[in-house]
């Protein structure tokens, strides 16, 4: 068993080797961003949670 106390960033130092971070680039990010929004309007609009082509379809994504 490994003590954070004494070995501090031993363990995040390992996760980082063996799961190096993914970088989404900032697009990825707005589109998600504008994929929630589009989501919960849906949502709101129809009462029931819309599908993924109807989504692609509000953005003009698909």
């Amino acid at each position: 068993m490994i003590s954070v106390a004494n070995n501090t960033g031993s363990l995040p130092c390992c996760v980082r080797i063996k799961f190096p971070a993914a970088r989404v680039s900032r697009s990825m990010r707005d589109t998600a961003c504008k994929v929630l929004q589009v989501k919960e309007k849906l949502t709101a609009e129809t009462g029931r949670e819309p599908d993924v082509e109807t989504i692609a379809k509000a953005l003009d994504i698909a």
